[in-house]
Formats: C-alpha cells, sequence, structure tokens
C-alpha cells in the first residue's frame, strides 16, 4: 500500500509538473496599437520629366512633409516631398525617388521638423531722463502736444 501511495503522490507531481510547464502564457497586447497609415489624398498628374506629380487632397499637409505614394498591393512606389505651391484641393509635391503613376493613394511617411529656436532677446531700452517726452538735440525749448513748454 505504500508503495503504491509514494507512485501516486509522485506521479500526480510529474503530471503537474509537466502541465505547467507546456502551458503558453498569454501574450500581452502591444501597448501602442499599430497604426494604419491614413490616406490623405490621390496622385492627379505626373510629370517625371520636371520631376512633380499634382495630388488632390482633402487634408493639406504642410510644405516639407515627406508623403509616399502606394501601388494598389500597397507597397511603396515613390517619396514625395510637398512644395509650397498649392491650390486647394491640389497640392504639389516634388518626386524623391520612385516612380508614381495617377490614381495612386498618398500617405504621410513623415511631417517636417521645425527647428526650436529660443524667444527672441528684446534689449530693454536704457534709463529716461525722467521726462515722457524725449530731449531735443538742437537744444529747442521743448513744448507738449497742447502747445505749453515743457518744465
Amino acid at each position: 500500500m505504500r508503495l503504491s501511495i509514494k507512485t501516486t503522490v509522485l506521479l500526480t507531481l510529474v503530471l503537474a509538473h509537466v502541465g505547467c510547464a507546456t502551458s503558453q502564457k498569454p501574450q500581452r497586447p502591444p501597448l501602442v496599437p499599430e497604426r494604419k497609415p491614413t490616406v490623405i489624398g490621390n496622385v492627379s498628374l505626373v510629370n517625371s520629366k520636371v520631376g512633380f506629380v499634382l495630388i488632390e487632397s482633402r487634408n493639406i499637409p504642410p510644405a516639407g512633409t515627406v508623403l509616399k505614394s502606394l501601388s494598389p498591393q500597397e507597397t511603396e512606389t515613390a517619396t514625395l516631398k510637398v512644395t509650397f505651391e498649392r491650390q486647394p484641393p491640389f497640392i504639389i509635391a516634388d518626386i524623391i525617388k520612385g516612380s508614381p503613376y495617377p490614381g495612386e493613394p498618398v500617405i504621410v511617411a513623415e511631417l517636417p521638423r521645425t527647428p526650436r529656436t529660443p524667444a527672441p532677446i528684446i534689449p530693454t531700452p536704457p534709463p529716461s531722463s525722467g521726462s515722457p517726452f524725449p530731449a531735443d538735440a538742437g537744444g529747442a525749448p521743448q513744448t507738449a502736444p497742447d502747445g505749453l513748454p515743457l518744465p
């Protein structure tokens, strides 16, 4: 009887250990969900000789924004950079690399970087002589706006 109790206990412990080792821990969802890029417009016209595209866009990004055009299979066909020329709802972008085609959707790849410049330093004026009116360099008597002489 003793042998069977020891065997039962040992067998139970071994099975419990094997069961814990094979069970998978639940995976945590990513902290930041992966965002699908938003389509901002479509390529309307391509001028590969000059190297620009005309994009019809619902959201007009600032100049310097890097865009990507996508094929129907959602692979990148070109990298574009928004210029200052625009006539809503159209914007012009230079072709940086690749070959875009009319009708392809366009997504934002990278927003332009704005340099962080410190606030301008405004010089403080020199201490005044106490009078709210400027001194005359010619030595002529000073008068107030109402014509009365100043002390």
